[in-house]
Order: C-alpha cells, then sequence, then structure tokens
C-alpha cells in the first residue's frame, strides 16, 4: 500500500512537473512569435514611412582609362574608357532602398600609322546589357557572371547608408566585401566610389513615390578620327545615360540625363598620347566648362538644357514622351525650343531602356 502510494506520488509530481515545462515552453514559444512579429512589424513600418515620405534619386560616375595600354608583343595599341556606374533611391536617412550598378568597357585597336581598326560604328553595351556574353563565369573562382555577382553586390547595399558600408569588413588586395565572398568577388572600391557620388547627389534632390529605379545608355563612337600628320587622333566614346525613377504604372516621376564623353588621343605611330591616369567626368559634372553656352543659339549651358529636358520628361510615360511634337533634324521638342535645343534623340533611346528594366 505504501509503495502504491509512493508511486502515486511520483506520478504527480512528474506530471507537475511536466505540465510546468509546457507551460514554460509555451510561454517562451508565444514571448519569441511577439518578438519575431513586432520585428516584422517594425521594419513594414520602416518601409511604410520611407514611402510615405518619398525616395530621392541620384547618380554617380567614376570614369577612367581602364586597360589603354601602348602596342605590346604583337599586341595593338588598345584606347579604353572604362566607366563604373551608380544610380539610387535613397529616403530621409539617406540609407539606400534601391540601386543600380553597371559599367562601360568601351574599347578600340590603332595599328602603327595611327588608324583605328575598330568597327567605331558599332554600338557599345554596358555589362548588364551583355549578360552572360561577358565571359566572367568561366574566369570566376565561385563560377558566378558579373551580372549574377553586381546583383549580390547591389543587395549588399540596400538598407545602408553610406557610413556602413565603409565601415562594412573588406579583405584581399580587390578589397572584397568579407559578407559576399562567396557571392561577389570583383573589385568593389569604384563603384562604392560611385555611389557615394550618387548618394551626395540624392541628398540633393526632391523626393518622389517612385517605387521602381532603372539605368540606360547608348555608346557610340562614331565621332573617333584617325591620327594624321600634324594632328592626333582620337578614339571617342560617347555615352548618352539616363536613369528613371518610375512608379508601378511607368510613369517617370524623376530622370537624370548626363553623358559621358571620353576621348583617348594617340599620334601618327599609334602611341598613346592621352593621360592614362587622369579621371574623366559626365557632363553634368563638367557644369559650365563643358562649354555649350558660347555657341547655344539659346545662351544656355548644357546642365541647364539638361535640367529642362528633365523636367519635361517627369510626369509621363514612355508612350506619352514618344507622342510628344518635335522638330528639325535633331528632333527637339517643340515645347522646348526656348530652353532645350541639342538633339534628345539617344537620351530617350536610353530612358526608354532605363523604364522597361526598372525594377
Amino acid at each position: 500500500m505504501k509503495k502504491t502510494a509512493l508511486i502515486l506520488i511520483s506520478v504527480v509530481v512528474m506530471l507537475a512537473f511536466a505540465l510546468t515545462a509546457c507551460s514554460q515552453a509555451a510561454t517562451t514559444t508565444a514571448a519569441e512569435t511577439t518578438a519575431a512579429a513586432a520585428e516584422t512589424t517594425a521594419a513594414a513600418a520602416e518601409t511604410t514611412a520611407a514611402a510615405a515620405e518619398g525616395l530621392r534619386l541620384g547618380f554617380g560616375a567614376i570614369v577612367t582609362t581602364g586597360h589603354s595600354a601602348d602596342a605590346k608583343d604583337g599586341k595593338p595599341t588598345t584606347a579604353e574608357s572604362y566607366t563604373y556606374y551608380a544610380a539610387v533611391l535613397i529616403d530621409g536617412e539617406s540609407r539606400i532602398q534601391n540601386v543600380w550598378i553597371d559599367a562601360v568597357v568601351h574599347n578600340a585597336t590603332i595599328d602603327d600609322k595611327g588608324a583605328i581598326t575598330s568597327d567605331i560604328k558599332a554600338l557599345g553595351a554596358t555589362k548588364r546589357e551583355l549578360g552572360d556574353a561577358y565571359g566572367m563565369k568561366k574566369a570566376s573562382a565561385i563560377g558566378k557572371e558579373w551580372w549574377e555577382q553586381a546583383d549580390a553586390l547591389e543587395a549588399f547595399f540596400v538598407g545602408k547608408t553610406v557610413a556602413e558600408i565603409d565601415a562594412a569588413a573588406v579583405e584581399g588586395d580587390k578589397k572584397v566585401f568579407v559578407d559576399l565572398k562567396t557571392s561577389s568577388t570583383f573589385g568593389p572600391a569604384k563603384y562604392v566610389e560611385a555611389l557615394k557620388k550618387a548618394v551626395a547627389a540624392a541628398e540633393k534632390a526632391t523626393p518622389t513615390a517612385a517605387t521602381k529605379l532603372g539605368f540606360g545608355t547608348v555608346i557610340t563612337a562614331d565621332k573617333s578620327a584617325n591620327a594624321t600628320a600634324d594632328k592626333d587622333g582620337q578614339f571617342q566614346s560617347y555615352t548618352s545615360l539616363a536613369v528613371a525613377a518610375i512608379d508601378d504604372s511607368g510613369k517617370v516621376l524623376d530622370t537624370w540625363i548626363d553623358a559621358v564623353v571620353h576621348g583617348i588621343t594617340f599620334d601618327k605611330t599609334g602611341k598613346l598620347t592621352a593621360d592614362l591616369t587622369a579621371l574623366g567626368a559626365t557632363k553634368r559634372e563638367l557644369g559650365d566648362a563643358y562649354g555649350m553656352k558660347k555657341a547655344s543659339a539659346i545662351g544656355k549651358e548644357w546642365w541647364e538644357q539638361a535640367d529642362a529636358l528633365e523636367a519635361y520628361l517627369e510626369g509621363k510615360t514612355v508612350e506619352e514622351i514618344k507622342a510628344l511634337p518635335t522638330e528639325g533634324d535633331k528632333k527637339t521638342f517643340v515645347d522646348l525650343k526656348s530652353s532645350s535645343t541639342f538633339g534628345p534623340g539617344h537620351y530617350i533611346e536610353a530612358l526608354e531602356k532605363a523604364v522597361a528594366q526598372a525594377q
């Protein structure tokens, strides 16, 4: 009887402990669920707040002479314009909410008589446009193409400020981000420099209700020229570009129109004469130094005319823009005859690409 009583008492005690443990586990699980829900709600609130206050658009570029080099070991002289691009949408705390990373490697070969041997009529392409044809995957230690690695880099930037990006751990000669060692291993430094320019520009911009960001270019070299006996030749890479911040309907709420005209000179023997250490600049960065005003029939500098063009394009869809009346050989917009008279064709082509690719 005592044994039976002891057994019953033991069972009761064990049940009591089990019930207590279950109660504690349930309480812990409930607490964890509540905390997770709170974090999700807070994150959603932050996103909603950012959208409510509007996002600001910015753009930056780093223009270099890339792998330009004189003829050597049977290889011809190469003139190369290598430009790194970054476009951003930031919130009121300068935190990156959307970003577009891209690059243009545009080059030409030159023979020992100062003649360009590349097809200067062919249009160039950005690394993203080249896609798998860029060919990084076969040489990549992580087996990823450039665009895949760029996607990973963009995702790493989103949600951060420039200060936080600067503080992120890097390693190796290329200063690759430690957190991206299995997803993005090309050198990010020049893209970060371009990103900083973009954020600085965005901090001065007016907020919009944009939800998507896109980037587009038209890249030409048809103004390049061979060297002569008394004048250097020049490979001229000309990139007309547009960044588009759009809403879900595809309407352009904000845009950035710019261009990179990068000339690399060489003499009649094919030897490069350009300063290969000098960085180039976009037309907006050049400002009044670009020098359009003195030749302009309306007395306005390029950046002033670009401002007028941007203002005219904003608030419209691509279809509405393409339906606007134009005139003359340059197809300038009739409504802008007193404010923007440079040919807008390539910028509209670039804008159309930007809107189509926006995400």
